[in-house]
């Protein structure tokens, strides 16, 4: 499938595409400002990526030996006795580990790598985008996404994430089905973090899916093959941990490990979820530690649901796959959540960046809710001169 397809046949707005690119801009600028102004190390974790880059560099693998390597002192001069507990998957650092060892280099390259992203996905967005308001609305909500500026600036796996999620809308944007570039991204993107590459397994499984449902592909089909293929490719690592450590992902025990007394109190799994849901509302990036966003997530989501009323049944079926790919993502992670707080006390899997491969697809979601709602409240005024009675 191409969503392509879905959309209707518009020449392109100038106004949008000045819009997409001026919003560009401001991102990768945004970003290179967290680049220039914001110490090394950061605290999103920066001098964690940066000593596991450094030390793939010395040692190359595409298996690490998660939990053997060491954190690098704040000055960078010497090795210290802290145990890393980064443990993705290394394309991210294999790539990177050739380049310049000094963080200004390696910031820069992360904010190109982040704003190549961004640009892909808004330009999906805008070439997808039913109308010249959700067309903007789609660009504003894609480039605006605080945690991802915020991480663009920094050295962090994140970004090649970003950029494997904006080159998947773009593919799937096209005019031509290409699947043999879908199965490649997805593949990277499993060779580069877990949860991106579950976010976007869903996204393009669930819009597969739909297709299958409704006639316009085949279940044994050479794309349904091809897609798998690319999974099972990126799903590769996750298999090697399995073997080599008995788990999908290296959980570091002493670092989530919280005691008995320190842990924070559940009354079950359902107070858990509860806690789950507020949590991540806190961590909304554009508002994160200021207040609880829960209610503003809600209204996202609702305006999103609001997707499935849209008027053309390909972006009604389009919608209604990136909804149902983030309540699977949503539930895996909930699951996956409860799993770490039980075993180690720790709630710290509540993190709203693990989001960002869907937000793309979400926020065009928001932007044709938004459409249809506009659509029905027109449709509900009485037409013009209906509106008094006849005297």
């Amino acid at each position: 499938m191409t969503l392509a397809q879905a959309a209707p046949t518009r020449r392109t707005d100038p106004l949008v595409v000045f819009f997409c690119i001026a919003l560009v801009a401001v991102f990768a600028a945004g970003a290179l400002n967290i680049a220039l102004v914001t110490p090394f190390p950061a605290p999103i974790d920066e001098l964690e990526h940066y000593s596991f880059m450094r030390a793939l560099a010395s040692a190359p693998t595409l298996f690490p030996h998660y939990g053997t390597y060491r954190v690098l002192s704040t000055d960078l001069s010497h090795w210290t006795d802290r145990i890393n507990y980064i443990a993705h998957p290394p394309l991210y650092y294999l790539l990177l580990a050739p380049t310049p060892a000094d963080i200004a280099t390696l910031r820069f390259i992360n904010v190109a790598i982040a704003t190549l992203g961004v640009a892909f996905s808004a330009a999906a967005v805008a070439r997808l985008a039913p109308s010249r308001v959700s067309a903007l609305v789609s660009v504003v909500l894609v480039t605006a996404f605080a945690r991802t500026i915020a991480t663009g600036g920094l050295i962090n796996n994140d970004n090649l994430v970003v950029l494997e999620t904006g080159a998947v809308f773009f593919v799937l944007s096209g005019q031509k089905d290409r699947p043999g570039a879908l199965a490649l991204l997805l593949a990277l993107t499993g060779w580069t973090k877990l949860n991106g590459f579950v976010a976007l397994a869903l996204i393009v499984g669930a819009l597969h899916l739909v297709e299958i449902v409704r006639g316009r592909a085949g279940l044994f089909s050479r794309r349904s093959f091809i897609l798998v293929a690319g999974v099972l490719a990126g799903f590769v690592p996750t298999i090697g941990n399995l073997v080599t450590i008995h788990a999908a992902v290296y959980a570091p025990a002493d670092f989530l490990f919280v005691p008995e007394a320190a842990r924070r109190q559940f009354d079950g799994f359902w107070s858990f979820a509860d806690f789950f849901v507020h949590r991540l509302g806190q961590k909304f990036p554009p508002v994160e530690g200021s207040f609880d966003a829960t209610p503003l997530l809600a209204a996202i989501l609702g305006v999103a649901i609001a997707g499935l009323f849209a008027e053309r049944d390909r972006l009604r079926d389009m919608n209604a796959a990136f909804l149902v790919a983030l309540a699977a993502f949503f539930a895996i992670h909930l699951v996956y959540g409860w799993r770490s707080y039980v075993a180690f006390g720790s709630i710290s899997d509540a993190q709203m960046r693990y989001y960002n491969a869907l937000w793309p697809f979400i926020a065009f979601a928001c932007a044709t809710g938004l459409d249809a709602m506009i659509a029905a409240l027109r449709k509900s005024r009485p037409p013009a001169g209906l509106s008094e009675k006849a005297p």
